[in-house]
């Protein structure tokens, strides 16, 4: 009977692929922003750690991160144009 169970589980785990989740550690924008320097280096940042673009956003979003005038709230066009532009080296 034992080996009936270890085939049935062997079957499942075969069956279900494992999917890699990527969970966001939890941080303050105020230390991302420490970190980062910049609005825009924390979103390269987090990409950079496995983040894609909405859950960048919403992330941010929830923090109530600003745009530059204080008024609106940070949208998903600039996470987007964001890691699209290609980064200017300073010279």
């Amino acid at each position: 009977m034992s080996k009936n169970k270890q085939t049935t589980e062997a079957q499942v785990s075969l069956e279900t692929p494992e999917t890699l989740v990527v969970t966001p550690v939890a941080r303050t924008y105020a230390q991302l922003i420490e970190q980062y320097k910049t609005k825009s280096g924390v979103i390269r940042g987090l990409h950079a750690e496995g983040m894609d673009t909405k859950t960048i956003h919403k992330t941010l979003t929830e923090q109530k991160v600003m745009n530059e005038k204080g008024t609106h709230p940070l949208r998903y066009q600039h996470v987007r144009n964001v890691l699209q532009t290609i980064v200017k080296k300073a010279s």
